[in-house]
């Protein structure tokens, strides 16, 4: 990668909790080539550090209730990066996530499975589905805190097709928040994501990990030992940011 300005890294928070989180998150995405930007509204922007670890920081006042707005970001990207990873505050970079941008730069966007797998099953969205119209046999749902993408026209299409179903939802912030609706705009474009690895987002649900954590995603920060393994077995597992004990 010639031009550094090419890659961005995204953060979305507001409130004091999570601008120290985007902060302490950012903090770890210094060893990855790319700007990092956060983007708050102006009463959270008092809640950063003198010297905040950001390239830039974009005002937006946000409009949906809670999860929801997270998709807001979608709108607010500076013209002069084309290659995105959007993070949420609850995350750690632990090792070299440049493998993640190549595969959105070859295919649009690159995400991970959701670790409840089933876009029907989560908190009842198989509602959603039912009133659109969509056929699911237990669709994988992938997650949204974490998400690799381009501006490419079938990628773009998509996720302004999340955010204009954040905003078409009625009475309020639902139990299931905006993360089906990233994996629904998928299916109804019929895109299908370059699908990483948990390595990328790895949830701390007590997930099989196997080779390198490369993101860590939980609020409880990874244990000392989380990329220490000598091989694929015992496999390790991580619960609620504790190493859970090999079989």
């Amino acid at each position: 990668m010639s031009d550094r300005h090419r890659r961005a890294i995204v953060y979305q928070a507001w409130g004091q909790k999570y601008i120290a989180e985007a902060v302490r998150s950012a903090t770890t995405a210094a060893i990855v080539r790319a700007d990092r930007l956060l983007i708050t509204n102006a009463e959270s922007r008092r809640f950063l550090p003198p010297d905040p670890p950001f390239e830039r920081v974009i005002e937006h006042s946000f409009k949906l209730p809670g999860m929801l707005a997270k998709c807001e970001w979608v709108t607010l990207l500076p013209p002069e990066y084309d290659s995105f990873a959007y993070l949420d505050t609850d995350t750690f970079i632990l090792d070299d996530i440049d493998q993640a941008f190549e595969k959105a730069e070859l295919h649009g966007i690159a995400v991970a499975p959701a670790a409840a797998y089933s876009l029907d099953h989560f908190f009842g969205f198989d509602q959603v589905l039912a009133r659109l119209g969509v056929r699911s046999r237990d669709i994988l749902m992938y997650n949204a805190g974490v998400i690799f993408f381009t501006r490419y026209p079938a990628a773009w299409r998509v996720l302004t097709k999340y955010h204009e179903l954040c905003h078409a939802v009625q009475g309020g912030d639902p139990p299931w928040g905006d993360q089906p609706y990233l994996t629904l705009a998928m299916e109804l474009f019929s895109f299908n994501p370059y699908t990483l690895s948990i390595a990328y987002n790895y949830r701390s649900f007590g997930e099989l990990a196997n080779g390198r954590i490369r993101i860590w995603h939980s609020h409880e920060p990874p244990p000392a030992d989380v990329n220490r393994f000598g091989g694929n077995w015992p496999f390790r597992r991580f619960l609620n940011g504790q190493r859970l004990p090999s079989p």
